[in-house]
């Protein structure tokens, strides 16, 4: 499996440093580029603002990158208090402004694979992890899906002589996302849909699986009271979080068209995927337990869109993440000198 997983490109988002200055003056500073969002001119800089940048995390997805061989694009996060009322979707003044810069730097991922003709790419959030053994899970995940019928459309370009061809670079293929990293995920309990399971060695271990994913696994058919190595590739109903997904680029024409572009937005912005994916609008996967986690630190360090939540909540979780066999970034200790 080659360094970007048989995608493409790797994307992942992260907030960039922002800096207002005086009353109608503000830009974003962005490493050596300057990105003017509102220029004006004054006698005099009265007070200088300046907005979280998630420095510590691009820190650590460049560290873990390295450690598992992956190349990563950077995207810039938005700011939602930064989006001008006009370019606002119809629809979304329900949403705060994080949840508003969510939904465009995503956005802007979509529309850069459009632009660019990027026929697939994986999307990921900049506090995830994953297994320091990532590209063999995905190599897996790749000939598991070249093997199975089930699922026609998603299976892959697939060189049994050649594991590190980009083996999801497939033109007119007819998936549009698969969810390969999510909060939480529930099937489609009144109609369960055909599922695919197959036994991964870089699978965690049952006492490593977050229990949502356990009870998942059991009503895919999984017996979880064993040591078992299995996931399940199954079609998708309500993935929670856009923590980690690859997109097509007629899934990410779809995206853009109908959340936000010409048909507004009313909910967040993995909500709104969520409603596409229930109204047969998108053709999306899930892979389970995911391969793509949440890395927790404790406190609100953990969120830029519900810190509020976490504060309130006093939530401290333990450093870490679940559903790994071996965490990237608890292995970091162990692979470099310190």
């Amino acid at each position: 499996m080659n360094s970007t997983l048989g995608f493409e490109k790797i994307f992942y988002i992260s907030l960039p440093q922002c800096v207002h200055t005086g009353k109608s003056s503000n830009f974003c500073s962005i490493a050596s580029r300057i990105w003017i969002f509102q220029v004006a001119f004054a006698d005099q800089i009265t007070l200088i603002h300046s907005h979280i940048s998630r420095t510590d995390r691009q820190d650590a997805m460049a560290l873990i990158a390295a450690a598992s061989g992956l190349s990563l694009t950077r995207e810039h996060g938005v700011y939602g208090s930064l989006i001008h009322e006009k370019a606002r979707p119809y629809g979304s003044h329900y949403l705060r402004n994080e949840q508003l810069g969510c939904w465009r730097a995503h956005a802007n991922i979509w529309r850069k694979i459009i632009s660019e003709n990027i026929e697939t790419a994986l999307i990921l959030e900049d506090d995830v992890d994953w297994d320091i053994n990532i590209r063999s899970v995905f190599a897996e995940l790749s000939r598991q899906m070249s093997l199975q019928t089930d699922f026609k459309h998603l299976t892959p370009k697939w060189d049994r002589g050649q594991v590190h061809m980009n083996t999801f670079q497939r033109k007119g293929s007819g998936w549009d996302i698969l969810y390969v990293g999510s909060s939480s995920n529930i099937p489609n309990l009144n109609n369960l849909p055909p599922r695919y399971i197959y036994q991964d060695p870089e699978a965690p271990e049952y006492d490593k699986v977050g229990r949502q994913y356990r009870l998942e696994l059991e009503i895919w058919g999984v017996n979880t009271s064993e040591q078992t190595n299995s996931r399940v590739v199954a079609p998708s109903w309500y993935p929670v979080g856009a923590l980690g997904y690859a997109v097509t680029r007629s899934g990410a024409q779809t995206l853009l068209y109908n959340l936000g572009g010409y048909n507004g937005l009313q909910s967040p912005v993995d909500l709104a995927m969520i409603s596409l994916i229930q109204n047969g609008i998108l053709d999306a996967y899930t892979v389970i337990p995911p391969l793509i986690t949440p890395f927790w630190v404790g406190g609100a360090r953990d969120s830029d869109i519900n810190e509020e939540k976490y504060m309130e909540e006093g939530t401290e979780r333990a450093l870490g993440s679940e559903n790994l066999r071996n965490s990237a970034r608890l292995a970091l200790a162990e692979l470099i000198k310190h």
